[in-house]
């Protein structure tokens, strides 16, 4: 199965992928982006008109959403590009 950080940032599909495949961390991000993106499809359609406590959730999963894909870019950054990475 494809994460869903892949469809966020489609230029670094293959080093997602190769990366995944060698850095637990990375694995974990990943899973954790799916969840958040998932949590974020289901409290969206209730943010809109929903009661204040589900709007905060929306906003926390949203924060959430962009501090993950900021580690999973530092995350990247540590891992040097495999030949055929480009």
């Amino acid at each position: 199965m494809i994460p869903k950080i892949v469809e966020r940032f489609p230029n670094y599909r293959d080093r997602v992928l190769s990366t995944l495949s060698r850095d637990q961390i990375m694995s974990e991000l990943c899973a954790d982006y799916d969840a958040v993106m998932s949590d974020l499809e289901i409290t969206g359609g209730r943010s809109n008109g929903g009661d204040e406590g589900t709007t905060r959730t929306y906003r926390e999963l949203a924060r959430l959403k962009r501090e993950l894909e900021h580690e999973v870019l530092a995350r990247l950054a540590t891992f040097p590009e495999e030949d055929g990475e480009r």
